[in-house]
């Protein structure tokens, strides 16, 4: 049997055990090294991080191992086992007494948790955090505090020495929030034998509220999970030329749908049993609106007030949010693709494809395509007609204990035949009864004097039933909006209530679909304040949206929807979008920091635009990499975040100049000694020699004066006598 529970209890107060029955070798206070396991196992589990895209479940898998060794675990009693390197998952068992035929409990518990991303938290998410009393870090909730107050409770056990009549297992499994590792899975088709058990114990559901304890909350069944990819395609085109046509339009328009749509109240067994128990702990307004939703058919008003608690609202109805969104390839493109994922929890009863049909209908855009994903994230055209888990038969006979042997209990069994016998012997009187009476008061011939019954404010069920206890039957007409009359139940009749039966015992009704619709009223370019008076007194909700304008005042609207002259039922959420002022910062002065540190400081402050200038420039005071200035400059005051700030960078100094070369002695000197003298100079010389030019040549004459200073690239002109020992003329 599969059943899911409140969380374990990591401690016990001394308080509650009778004297005398504290264990041996123990004291009150004692157990304060549980309380601090628990904490350190916590600590210790959220700082590994077992997201599906770069966590590991095996990491927190070995962790845990080694902690049930050091509590005196041998490794017949662990193991960590699973698909692959990063999607471990830990059974570890505590042996029940030797021999017992007795088979296990498992609890299970997942150690992998959702994706966190660090900027969308204000403390890392994989760093353990207390603060105020509470615990920040991913997986406190769901549901590392639970692991960790398992691990505990099994460690406490065994160094107490604690020997249960039958096994108990612990599974902490891999990939229940997502991927394609489910531990749970993977360890039914593979290792069956680690986790076979008689029934299995989930903390991932039901909770204890210790502070002031009121209930137990069980999952005695489980709505069905379910993703479902909306997408929309199109040409496409360039933002230019733009076309009513959008894929993302398509997607959002359904996403929009959505959001304004509430499926219908549903109530079961569970669910019934859950709201009867609730109406006694709960008061006032709620108690009785708890009560009410329980009538047939569910009261509208009192579900409605219920479900604005998300918890209730989760517990009466299949519901469907969004969850991801995705469209276009490029900022100037008309987008060829847009998806967006639909998650949805469907209460029990009805299968995946039933509510993939209903979506498309409630959505009804031939454009836009509705397909089942997988955990695997294999998409199909179709979802499975599988349904959630039935829902199990209740006991009103043994209060929460379920069992007809209990030595307490010494229930005498019913006779089932005698039960059913009386109970049909009840309906035929019943059935006799009502014969009678409706004879009594219609006679065997009609009653001229008869009137049509009042059948307004009825549902139609009832009507229905009113109308046969007098002999009439009801057509059901048109239905027809109605501002007093609840949705649902009769708003009209013809012939009128109080006037004569007509010949043919017939009588028309009409039922109410709702308020009439009202024309929602133009409120664009009022103000704020103004828009949302307008709108609230013409029986409409108000949601507000900003939107950063350089051009229209503060607190003006610029846009609503739905558009204003559309008719929409009253209560309809209206969104306004209200021009806002740009924010505005005085930019830090980032002189004399490096490059990187001055733009990081300025993205810091919100600055988006933050550029270098297209040429550094050289400085003796600023060091080569560093900020020399910043247009604009911090000393002009505030700026809007998306200013251009343009940052000039220093080159470092500039290059010393070099020192003044002038021409060598030449007079009676070899021709390749001042020739190599020249070259050495890197002034990148001209050298022409008029006469011989072999090495060993005397320099009769020069056209450049000795002394004088050599400019770079100047040509200089020998003139040479060859005086022999050389061998420039052969």
């Amino acid at each position: 049997m599969l059943c899911a529970c409140g969380l374990l209890t990591a401690t016990t107060t001394w308080s509650q055990i009778p004297p005398g029955q504290i264990p041996p070798g123990q004291t009150p206070g004692s157990d304060e090294a549980t309380k601090k396991l628990a904490h350190d196992v916590l600590k210790e589990l959220i700082e590994i991080n077992t997201t599906d895209s770069v966590g590991s479940t095996t990491l927190a898998a070995n962790a845990m191992a080694k902690r049930f060794k050091s509590a005196g675990f041998t490794e017949a009693d662990m193991t960590v086992v699973g698909p692959n390197d990063r999607k471990g998952n830990l059974v570890v068992r505590l042996r029940g007494k030797p021999g017992s035929k007795l088979k296990p409990i498992l609890i299970i518990a997942h150690t992998d948790v959702v994706e966190a991303k660090r900027e969308d938290w204000t403390t890392d998410p994989f760093k353990f955090v207390e603060k105020d009393g509470y615990f920040y870090g991913r997986g406190a909730q769901d549901m590392k505090g639970s692991d960790a107050i398992a691990v505990a409770d099994l460690i406490r056990l065994k160094k107490e020495g604690f020997v249960p009549a039958r096994d108990i297992i612990l599974a902490l499994t891999a990939d229940e929030e997502g991927g394609k590792s489910n531990g749970v899975d993977w360890l039914l088709k593979k290792r069956r034998e680690l986790v076979d058990a008689e029934y299995v114990l989930n903390p991932d559901s039901g909770q204890v509220h210790t502070d002031k304890p009121l209930s137990i909350e069980f999952e005695a069944t489980e709505k069905l999970y379910a993703d479902y990819q909306l997408m929309a395609t199109n040409a496409g085109g360039h933002s230019s030329l733009p076309v009513a046509d959008n894929a993302i339009y398509h997607v959002a328009n359904a996403l929009t749908t959505l959001q304004h749509y509430t499926f219908p109240t549903e109530i079961n067994a569970v669910t019934r049993g859950y709201f009867e128990a609730m109406a006694k702990i709960e008061s006032g307004q709620t108690a009785a609106d708890m009560r009410a939703v329980l009538q047939n058919p569910p009261d509208a008003k009192a579900a409605e007030r219920l479900s604005k608690d998300v918890h209730n609202n989760a517990t009466l109805r299949t519901t469907c949010i969004a969850t991801m969104l995705a469209g276009g390839h490029a900022v100037n493109a008309l987008p060829q693709r847009a998806t967006a994922n639909v998650n949805c929890r469907i209460f029990p009863g009805h299968s995946g494809e039933e509510i993939r049909q209903q979506l498309v209908k409630l959505f009804n855009d031939p454009a836009l395509s509705v397909r089942y994903q997988s955990d695997a994230g294999v998409v199909s055209d179709t979802a499975s007609d599988r349904k959630a888990m039935a829902v199990p038969p209740l006991r009103d006979d043994d209060g929460s204990y379920g069992y007809e042997d209990r030595p307490d209990r010494r229930r005498q069994k019913k006779n089932n035949h005698t039960s059913t016998v009386l109970l049909v012997i009840a309906g035929v009187l019943v059935l006799i009864s009502v014969i009678f009476i409706a004879k009594a008061l219609t006679g065997n011939k009609a009653n001229n004097d008869a009137v049509v019954p009042n059948f307004v404010n009825s549902t139609l069920s009832d009507a229905q039933a009113k109308a046969a206890n007098v002999d009439l039957t009801l057509v059901q007409g048109a239905e027809q909006y109605c501002d007093t009359v609840p949705k649902g139940s009769v708003g009209k009749q013809t012939p009128a209530a109080n006037a004569a039966v007509p010949s043919n015992k017939t009588v028309t009704v009409n039922v109410c679909k709702g308020e009439a619709p009202v024309k929602v009223p133009d409120v664009t370019t009022d103000t704020y304040d103004a828009a949302q008076q307008a709108l609230v007194n013409a029986g409409f909700e108000v949601k507000r949206a900003e939107q950063t304008s350089t051009t229209a005042e503060a607190e003006t609207v610029l846009k609503q929807d739905p558009t204003a002259g559309t008719e929409e039922p009253k209560g309809t959420t209206i969104t306004l979008t209200v021009a806002v002022a740009p924010k505005t910062v005085t930019p830090e002065d980032v002189s004399g920091k490096s490059f990187d540190d001055a733009v990081n400081a300025l993205h810091t402050q919100g600055f988006i635009n933050v550029v270098r200038a297209t040429q550094d420039e050289q400085s003796d005071s600023v060091a080569a990499g560093d900020v020399i200035s910043q247009d604009p400059p911090a000393s002009g005051g505030e700026l809007t975040l998306d200013t251009k700030i343009t940052l000039t960078v220093s080159a470092g100094p500039p290059p010393p100049p070099s020192a003044q070369q002038t021409m060598p002695a030449w007079q009676g000197q070899r021709l390749g000694d001042v020739r190599n003298e020249l070259n050495a100079m890197n002034l990148s010389l001209q050298i022409k020699v008029s006469g011989d030019n072999d090495d060993n040549s005397l320099i009769l004459n020069s056209d450049v004066a000795q002394g004088a200073t050599l400019n770079e690239g100047q040509t200089i002109t020998l003139t040479t006598m060859n005086i022999g020992g050389g061998n420039g003329g052969n």
